[in-house]
């Protein structure tokens, strides 16, 4: 976890009630923000400053912060749609779900866990838009259900803390994604593609997401070049010869040959009877 803020100092401390707290005293130089505290998700997380919203006690410190550290009250859908930074990414990752697959993000019977891919793993150098195209108007629904499930989890809350321990690897191995553990953080791998975790343990009523900066998945559409009819060679006047002919003109060209040939040997007949 420390990883993922640079410079920044991370504390942890829980109550009686075995909560966890998180407080992240940010870089000044990344953040304008100075300390803030969580209970393990990112977007449950409130700052305040550590010395002007300090009140001093005769047993303690009370601190006044922006908000409650309150659990969601949105679906996994909502989550999704709303987040910064992910609306292109998880819409791409929504039209994959076919209809009649069960996952409902909006069912609150059910936990899900979601690696939901970031805006930017839709630039152009990981997935052009006729590979999306060709994605989402050629794929079968196994197809779809595949990369579906290498990025939505259901009936599970994997928490960013279940990745780092390795309690993720035994479900993440039997869709053949490998938990990678790096300096600068986690990253997902399939086949040749590694997605890293950059914004982990997002809450929602009924999931927990994790936002990832590459979609694990490979497009089958290739783009093909058709070669050209014929063949150009630049002559020193500056303009083009064809180096083939085409077939009519080549049949018009040997007709027209029989013909002065026939006219030919008609002009000789005259002339021998002439004389």
């Amino acid at each position: 976890m420390d990883a993922m803020f640079g410079g920044s100092r991370v504390f942890y401390t829980e109550n009686r009630y075995n909560t966890t707290f998180t407080f992240i005293h940010l870089d000044p130089t990344n953040s304008t923000e100075i300390t803030s505290v969580d209970i393990g998700y990112t977007n449950l997380r409130r700052s305040f400053d550590l010395v002007r919203d300090g009140i001093a006690c005769s047993n303690g410190i009370i601190y006044v912060m922006d908000g409650f550290l309150n659990f969601p009250l949105n679906d996994a859908h909502f989550e999704l749609t709303h987040q910064p930074d992910i609306s292109l990414g998880s819409d791409q990752l929504l039209k994959l779900i076919p209809s009649d697959s069960g996952i409902d993000l909006t069912s609150l019977k059910t936990m899900h866990t979601v690696f939901v891919p970031s805006d930017s793993s839709l630039d152009p150098q990981h997935l052009s838009r006729p590979e999306l195209e060709y994605i989402n108007a050629n794929l079968t629904k196994d197809a779809k259900m595949a990369i579906v499930r290498r990025h939505i989890v259901p009936n599970q809350k994997v928490d960013y803390d279940s990745i780092i321990d390795g309690s993720f690897g035994a479900y993440a191995g039997s869709i053949n994604i490998t938990v990678i553990a790096r300096t600068d953080g986690f990253y997902l791998r399939w086949d040749d593609i590694e997605a890293k975790i950059v914004k982990p343990n997002i809450l929602a009523i009924n999931a927990i997401i994790h936002v990832v900066d590459r979609f694990l998945m490979t497009s089958p559409y290739q783009t093909t070049t058709l070669p050209p009819t014929t063949t150009q060679k630049p002559v020193s006047s500056g303009h083009t010869i064809h180096g083939s002919v085409h077939p009519h003109y080549a049949l018009f060209i040997i007709y027209f040959a029989y013909f002065i040939c026939f006219v030919f040997s008609q002009v000789v007949k005259y002339l021998n009877v002439c004389r």
